[in-house]
């Protein structure tokens, strides 16, 4: 992007409400910034109307002008979008869609104010790893999608541009969709309430009807398409196409149940794919095999979507440990994130190194998905190393040393009554050592008879 075009870090906004701190991203529409609220001290993101191609910056720096070449009656007609983008971001209320807080108009454009996700995207994930996601990881952040979707697709908006670049992952974990600029809503007569006929799309995660610019065949069944073309692309850091569509190739590590999922989405005709996010719920819950649509005239491509498989993907948490990420970054650059893993221990989400295999490797920290916390040394996916630390969500805190994802030696307090183990743990348990009360008193010895032994 121009920098020409981009408003100056430093420069403040409404008064002085905010203050920008750094440049994000832009697309044909707007840029897009990181903001302070000076009023809470919060770090937001701001998005700003500048139509690439017809706006451009005055001396000033700040305020836009419109191109001569174009009638400001086409610019005005966009503004109007960006502002009815505003206002549908605002009614929504799903954590996985991002939230708006604020609108205004300055510098002879329109601003909205909305959430800052502190993270990355699912496509600079894929790039900054370089290798696509597992299985596991894609059905994780699936119920996510679904979940923002279902709120969407209820006040009969749909998205339109679904793609692993519109899916932030923030540091915890959490999946935000994000980029409503190609949206459309029905309102209450049953016609779309944008302001131009022109659909935007996305090659490669857009369906036909989108591509032909058939307004009378949108639907939810549009972004369920985007949404297996999104999850083809997690799992094989490859785009598909139209063409190639009904010979989608996976790897071998995917199950039948998914692909044969991902292929009924990618429907060509709208009325063979899933036509609403509780249809994908109950094939993803389904031991048997789940209602399908009508009839297929296309036999062949009928066998691929309608077959549904025997059994249920059970995301299976072993031991006493399921993580979520946890990282604080005071960097210029995007926060990256990593996402969860499946091993031994569980389903886990992590900040720190990794070896070649992808699994923590060297120093890390995780926050629990039910409040727990680990920070201390990983060897290939177990937690194994002296001075870690590790606290429950009652408060409960270990300070030591961790042997095959467990304790071993170290000091483990309760955080109810103060009092304080002191000694050797087997199998996670206090086991030879010295119970002290919180005011460091002898209570009890454990363990000595069986030492004896």
């Amino acid at each position: 992007m121009d920098t020409q075009s981009l408003l100056p870090t430093g420069t403040t906004l409404l008064e002085g409400r905010y203050r920008i701190e750094r440049y994000l991203s832009s697309g044909n529409f707007g840029n897009t910034y990181v903001v302070t609220d000076t009023v809470f001290g919060e770090l937001l993101a701001m998005k700003e109307f500048f139509l690439r191609g017809y706006c451009f910056r005055a001396q000033n720096g700040k305020t836009i002008d419109i191109s001569p070449a174009v009638t400001p009656e086409r610019v005005n007609v966009q503004r109007d979008k960006f502002k009815k983008e505003a206002r549908r971001l605002r009614e929504l209320t799903n954590e996985h869609l991002v939230h708006v807080h604020n609108m205004f108009e300055e510098n002879n454009t329109v601003y909205y104010i909305m959430d800052y996700v502190r993270g990355e995207s699912l496509a600079a994930y894929m790039e900054r790893t370089g290798r696509p996601l597992s299985e596991e990881q894609v059905l994780y952040l699936l119920n996510q999608m679904l979940d923002g979707l279902d709120e969407i697709h209820v006040k009969k908006i749909w998205h339109l541009d679904l793609k692993p670049d519109n899916m932030m992952i923030d540091k915890d974990g959490k999946l935000v969709i994000i980029d409503f600029g190609a949206s459309k809503q029905i309102g209450r007569s049953g016609q779309y309430t944008g302001t131009t006929g022109v659909l935007c799309y996305t090659p490669g995660f857009a369906p036909l009807e989108q591509v032909n610019q058939d307004m009378n065949s949108l639907g939810p069944w549009t972004d369920i398409y985007a949404l297996g073309a999104t999850l083809y692309n997690l799992l094989t850091n490859q785009t598909p196409s139209i063409q190639n569509s009904k010979n989608l190739a996976f790897p071998s590590t995917v199950s039948p149940k998914t692909k044969r999922l991902i292929m009924w989405m990618m429907s060509l005709e709208t009325g063979q794919r899933p036509q609403s996010i509780s249809q994908i719920r109950q094939y993803l819950n389904s031991v048997t095999k789940p209602e399908q649509p009508k009839k297929n005239q296309d036999s062949k491509f009928k066998k691929n979507v309608l077959l549904a498989v025997i059994g249920a993907i059970i995301l299976m948490f072993v031991g006493f440990l399921a993580f979520s990420g946890h990282s604080d970054s005071s960097s210029t650059e995007p926060d990256a994130v990593n996402l969860y893993y499946k091993s031994a221990l569980g389903i886990c989400s992590y900040t720190g190194s990794l070896d070649d295999n992808g699994q923590p490797h060297g120093t890390g920290e995780a926050s629990f998905t039910d409040g727990r916390y680990y920070k201390g040394s990983f060897n290939h996916g177990v937690m194994e190393g002296t001075n870690a630390y590790f606290r429950y969500p009652n408060g409960d805190e270990f300070e030591g040393t961790f042997e095959n994802n467990s304790f071993s030696y170290g000091r483990y307090k309760k955080a109810s009554s103060g009092n304080y183990f002191k000694g050797y743990f087997r199998n996670g348990q206090p086991d030879d050592g010295t119970w002290y009360d919180q005011y460091g008193d002898f209570i009890e010895t454990l363990g000595w008879r069986d030492k004896e032994r």
